[in-house]
C-alpha cells in the first residue's frame, strides 16, 4: 500500500488524442479521435499509433508524468525525441517544462502476431519482448500528472532494499532480527489508512530516521564489489523487422540519456555503432546530449564491433569487419575514443577463433552471460583466460545469470552465491536492464543502487563504465583459470543444423562478397596504372 502513495496526482485531466498510421509512414488509417475512457484498447497488424496532447506543466518540484502504456513507443516533446515509454519505464520527468507549456506525441509500433512459436511462450502479439500478451487490443491506462510525495517514495525505496537484504540472512542473525525489530516500531507509527498527504508524509519523515539509520549500517573488511552497468540488449535481427530494430534503438537510447539527465551517477553501456550512428544522424540533438552524457562518463560506446555479432556462423574475415568497421563508426561519432571490451551476451557459443581476432583487433576483454543458460552443465569459470586454437589468450568474464539485470538485492546475491570461485574472484561486472528488445534500465534500479552502495549484507555495489569494471575484476589476475577452444552453449541446439539454407546462403554470400571485393580492387588498381 506504501508504494501506492509515493505519488499524488494533480487534478488535471489530460485531453489525449488517438490517430493509426500505415507502419513506418506518415499514411493515415484511423484519423485523429480524443479517447473518451480509460483502459483504451487498440492495435492492428501493420499500424502505428500515435498518441498525442497538449500539457501546462505545473511550476512545482518534482513533477512526473504517468502514461501506462503497453507496448514500445517514443516520447516525442515539442518535435523532439525525448525518451521511451513501455511496460518499464512509465513514469518521465518532466521536470524540464515546469511552468511551460509543451506538445506531446507519443508513437507505438502495434506489431503483429507471431506466426509460429515464440522460442520461449505460445504464440502472441509480439510487442514488447518482456510484455507477451495473445491478442489485441494492447491497453493504455489513463495518463496522469504525478508529483513525489517525497518521504513516502523515500521510505518505499528504503523499506524494498533493506528487507530484501535482512531477509536472506540467517534467522538467527543479529542483523536480521534487530533491523526486523527496529522496522516494525518505526511502521508502528505510519497508517496506511490516512488520506491526508501532509499527514502522511510527516509520519513517513519520522520513519525515515530509522531507515536511513539502518542503512547507515556499512561492509567491514572483506565484501564482494559488484560493477553495475546501465544496458539494453538489442538483437539487430530477430523477432520484428529490422526498421524496427532502428526504432527500438531509438527509443532506448533516448530513453536511458532522459534517465542520466536526471540520476548523474547512472552509467549506460551502448554496444551496436551501427544503432547509434542511425539514431544520431536522424536525431541531431540526441547526438548533442549524447555528448554531454560522454563528456560526464555516463554514456559509454564501447562497441568495438559494428554489430553483437554471431560468434558460431560467421567467417573469421566478417568478424574482422566487423570489429573494424565498428571502431571506424564509434571514432566518427566520438573521435579519439577506443573501446577496449567485447560484450557479446546472446550468441548461441563462441569459436575458437574469437580470441586470436579480438586481440589482433586491440581488444583487451570479452564478456558474455549467455553460457549460464547451459541445461547440462554448468559452465566452470566466471573470471578467467580464453585461449583460442592458436594459442592466443584474452581475459574473459561470464556473468553468473542473464542480460537483463535488476538492481535488486535478492538478485544481486543470488548471482553473486553464483560466483563458482571466490578464491580468485572478489568482484563481478553485471549489466542492468530490460533488453532483447531494448528498453533499458529502470527508474527503480537507480534509487536501490543509492542504497545499496553500501550496506552491511549487500556487496559493495556501484555504476561504472564496462572498461573501469573490467580493469577491476581483473586487477588480481594471477592464478586464473585457462578454457581452451570453442566454448559451446548446452542450450540453442540444433538451431543452425536446422536452417541448412540459410548456412548455404551465407557461405555463398560471402563467396560473392570476395570475389566483388577482388574485381573491384583489380579494377582500382588498374585505374591507378592508367592514370599514370
Amino acid at each position: 500500500m506504501l508504494e501506492r502513495r509515493i505519488w499524488s496526482r494533480v487534478d488535471s485531466a489530460i485531453e489525449v488524442f488517438t490517430e493509426q498510421r500505415k507502419a513506418y509512414s506518415e499514411d493515415v488509417v484511423s484519423p485523429k479521435r480524443l479517447i473518451e475512457s480509460y483502459p483504451f484498447g487498440f492495435g492492428a497488424e501493420g499500424q502505428d499509433t500515435v498518441f498525442s496532447f497538449e500539457l501546462d506543466v505545473p511550476d512545482v518540484d518534482d513533477v512526473y508524468l504517468n502514461f501506462p502504456l503497453d507496448t514500445d513507443s517514443l516520447v516525442m516533446v515539442d518535435g523532439q525525441p525525448e525518451c521511451n515509454v513501455n511496460p518499464f519505464h512509465q513514469i518521465m520527468d518532466i521536470g524540464k517544462w515546469r511552468g511551460r507549456h509543451a506538445r506531446f506525441a507519443i508513437t507505438c509500433w502495434d506489431g503483429y502476431i507471431f506466426p509460429g512459436s515464440h522460442p520461449l511462450t505460445d504464440t502472441h502479439l509480439l510487442t514488447v519482448t518482456g510484455k507477451r500478451p495473445l491478442d489485441y487490443p494492447i491497453m493504455l491506462g489513463r495518463p496522469e500528472i504525478l508529483v513525489k510525495n517525497t518521504n513516502q517514495y523515500e521510505l518505499w525505496h528504503d523499506l524494498v532494499v533493506i528487507t530484501e537484504t535482512v531477509l536472506t540472512l540467517d534467522e538467527g542473525s543479529l542483523q536480521r532480527q534487530q533491523t526486523m525489530a527496529r522496522l516494525h516500531k518505526a511502521l508502528m507509527d505510519i497508517s496506511l489508512v490516512e488520506q491526508d498527504v501532509e499527514i502522511q508524509e510527516k509520519q513517513a519523515a519520522k520513519a525515515l530516521e530509522t531507515t536511513k539509520a539502518i542503512l547507515g549500517a556499512k561492509n567491514g573488511t572483506i565484501a564482494p564489489a559488484i560493477y553495475s552497468v546501465g544496458m539494453a540488449h538489442l538483437d539487430h535481427a530477430w523477432l520484428w523487422p529490422k526498421r524496427e530494430t532502428l526504432r527500438k534503438a531509438e527509443r532506448t537510447i533516448s530513453g536511458m540519456l532522459h534517465l542520466m539527465e536526471e540520476f548523474p551517477d547512472f552509467v549506460f553501456l551502448s554496444t551496436q555503432p551501427v544503432q547509434m550512428d542511425h539514431v544520431f544522424s536522424k536525431y541531431p540533438k540526441l547526438k548533442k546530449r549524447a555528448d554531454e552524457m560522454f563528456a560526464r562518463g555516463q554514456f559509454e560506446p564501447n562497441g568495438v564491433g559494428l554489430v553483437e555479432a554471431d560468434g558460431v556462423l560467421s567467417l573469421g574475415e566478417g568478424l574482422i569487419r566487423n570489429f573494424l568497421y565498428g571502431r571506424q563508426v564509434t571514432d566518427r561519432l566520438f573521435p579519439g575514443y577506443r573501446g577496449d571490451t567485447y560484450v557479446l551476451p546472446d550468441s548461441f557459443g563462441y569459436n575458437g577463433n574469437l580470441p586470436q581476432i579480438m586481440v589482433g583487433c586491440g581488444v583487451k576483454y570479452f564478456i558474455t552471460s549467455k553460457l549460464s543458460w547451459n541445461d547440462t552443465n554448468r559452465f566452470p569459470y566466471d573470471k578467467f583466460i580464453w585461449r583460442g586454437i592458436d594459442g592466443t589468450e584474452i581475459k574473459a568474464h561470464m556473468i553468473p545469470g542473464g542480460y537483463n539485470g535488476r538492481n535488486r538485492p535478492k538478485e544481486v546475491l543470488e548471482m553473486w552465491g553464483n560466483v563458482l570461485h571466490k578464491d580468485v574472484q572478489s568482484s563481478l561486472m553485471r549489466t542492468v536492464g530490460e533488453g532483447d528488445g531494448g528498453g533499458g534500465t529502470r527508474r527503480e534500479d537507480m534509487e536501490f543502487m543509492k542504497r545499496m552502495a553500501d550496506y552491511q549484507g549487500c556487496p559493495r555495489s556501484r555504476w561504472t563504465t564496462v572498461s573501469k569494471a573490467m580493469e577491476n575484476v581483473f586487477k588480481d589476475s594471477e592464478d586464473l583459470p585457462v578454457y581452451d577452444g570453442e566454448m559451446y552453449f548446452e542450450l540453442h541446439r540444433g538451431t543452425y543444423t536446422s536452417q541448412a539454407l540459410m548456412k548455404q546462403l551465407y557461405r555463398r554470400t560471402i563467396a560473392l562478397l570476395h570475389d566483388a571485393e577482388y574485381l573491384l580492387s583489380d579494377a582500382w588498381a588498374r585505374k591507378r596504372i592508367g592514370d599514370k
